[in-house]
């Protein structure tokens, strides 16, 4: 190999700066490659066609059209133990960006809280964006003879509980309302609502959206009693205006998406820019609104970790009442 000397020295070391200050500047570094290189996956916790399953369906085409590179995005139902199973999955995932999920927080709270599993601390997950934000809903059965969130006071009301955040919400509900629940456990809403048309069950908790789903499609009608909060266009009082304290901060039904921790922040910034255009995207907004679920983006790490704290602790309040429940190890 010929020597370098004089000028030619000097035009190789320039050379090999200019590439190592090309290596540096790189958002990805020197062994990442560029972002997405393979399909994404999308762990819903919970049956399909529910309400988290439906959103993850309809948002995963739009996250395909603005990811920084053609990728497909799959849905992957991991549904079992009250959602710990899914959860789990995407808690101890590679946090190299191509496993998210979609969770309520509540949820994770109550998880986390009740029951300790030692896979999972909520703050430590990567929350990358709230996609909407429901009130919930009490909805009664038929059969039940209950009419105002007032009779139920002194009765002991069987709740449907379909997962750790459902048990929750529901005795919250019931403490505020004098009533004593008592949880039979259910595979999904359809179910409950079957149980509840039947007379089998007395109550259900879900978002808003789902309860007035339910309550138009039963033949013979569930009844809805009270939202957590107040709700524009809805025919049904907040518990507010009944005069009823119901926490807003844990009562709302949020679908958020997030990764497991630990994920590169180059990654991260990507999904947030991604996100960004999703929720700005007016077919994505009309889809929602069709499926029921206005949205309310809150996009990325400096606006989620507020309230993903403020719901964590909030769950100090509830420690009796979560203490009480009968929740999934």
């Amino acid at each position: 190999m010929e020597k370098l000397t004089g000028k030619g020295k000097m035009l190789f070391l320039a050379a090999v700066l200019a590439l190592s200050l090309a290596v540096v500047s790189s958002p990805q570094g020197v062994s990442a490659a560029p972002w997405p290189e393979r399909n994404i996956t999308i762990v819903v916790a919970y049956n399909p066609g529910g309400g988290f399953d439906l959103v993850a369906r309809v948002t995963a085409p739009f996250i395909e059209k603005y990811l920084p590179k053609r990728a497909s995005v799959i849905i992957k139902n991991v549904p079992g133990g009250g959602t710990r199973i899914g959860t789990r999955e995407l808690a101890k995932a590679k946090p190299d960006g191509y496993t998210i999920s979609i969770f309520d927080p509540v949820s994770l709270a109550v998880m986390e809280y009740g029951g300790k599993p030692d896979w999972l601390n909520v703050r430590k997950l990567t929350w990358l964006a709230q996609l909407d934000n429901l009130a919930d809903m009490l909805v009664v059965g038929p059969k039940t003879g209950f009419k105002h969130p007032r009779d139920l006071k002194g009765k002991t009301v069987r709740f449907a509980g379909q997962d750790d955040a459902t048990i929750f919400r529901s005795a919250v509900v019931a403490h505020s309302l004098g009533a004593m629940p008592v949880f039979v456990r259910y595979g999904g809403t359809g179910e409950a609502v079957m149980a509840s048309l039947r007379g089998d069950l007395d109550a259900l908790s879900l978002s808003w959206s789902s309860g007035m789903r339910q309550v138009k499609t039963s033949e013979d009608k569930m009844i809805p009693l009270l939202v957590s909060s107040k709700v524009p266009g809805l025919n049904v009082p907040s518990g507010k205006e009944l005069g009823i304290t119901v926490d807003e901060l844990v009562m709302d039904h949020p679908h958020t998406m997030a990764g497991p921790p630990g994920m590169p922040s180059d990654v991260q910034r990507m999904w947030e820019e991604t996100f960004v255009k999703v929720t700005k995207d007016p077919e994505w907004i009309a889809k929602m609104e069709k499926l029921g679920y206005p949205a309310s983006p809150l996009i990325g790490k400096k606006k989620l970790d507020a309230p993903i704290a403020a719901t964590m602790g909030r769950m100090d309040k509830y420690k009796d009442i979560i203490g009480g429940l009968t929740l999934i190890k």
